[in-house]
């Protein structure tokens, strides 16, 4: 399944991949309040944070990589983002990072269509050859949406995270560009 327009590329049924405006910083705030939401997506101790604390827009040379905001289709509501960052343009690879922090859209494919949009430019607009990234062991609706796309596990960080007095582990998964395309090309042929 290729598509060829820049549209495509960012654009899927629930949500489009967008710039970050500098008004997201209240969200962000917000989010970063919400201590489920982060402990989902880092492992820092968590502490309040104010709007003025995220600067937006990003030089991507300050961070090695490029962000998205995600903004859903029905209403251009701001859920979240994605990112690719640390690349490696030597070996064609980079990390990846996604936070939905607005609840409503948990569960309900938006992160797994947000993984497919942005491992999709990793590969057709940077030509990246390998996109991976961390998951912590007890983020299982962030697994699923990972596999879904056609990441594997492919080490386990054991007890890396400790987290209210107990021992998590924590993945590395990672998805080549020709296991990708393959499962597109599986997905598009079964209908």
């Amino acid at each position: 399944m290729s598509n060829n327009t820049l549209g495509d590329l960012f654009t899927g049924k629930l949500l489009r991949l967008g710039v970050v405006r500098n008004e997201d910083r209240e969200h962000y705030a917000r989010w970063s309040n919400d201590a489920e939401y982060m402990r989902l997506l880092d492992d820092e101790p968590i502490h309040p944070k104010t709007p003025e604390m995220f600067n937006f827009p990003r030089s991507e040379d300050s961070w090695g990589g490029v962000g998205f905001g995600l903004r859903t289709l029905a209403e251009d509501k701001f859920i979240g983002f994605t990112g690719l960052w640390g690349v490696n343009w030597s070996s064609r690879s980079s990390w990846f990072a996604i936070g939905i922090g607005d609840r409503d859209y948990w569960g309900k494919g938006y992160g797994t269509e947000a993984v497919d949009l942005t491992v999709g430019y990793a590969f057709r607009e940077l030509s990246l050859n390998r996109v991976q990234l961390f998951v912590f062991a007890y983020n299982l609706r962030a697994i699923r949406a990972y596999e879904k796309v056609g990441f594997v596990r492919e080490a386990t960080l054991r007890q890396s995270l400790l987290r209210d007095g107990k021992r998590y582990d924590t993945y590395l998964m990672g998805i080549l560009y020709r296991d990708w395309e393959s499962k597109r090309a599986a997905q598009h042929n079964a209908g």
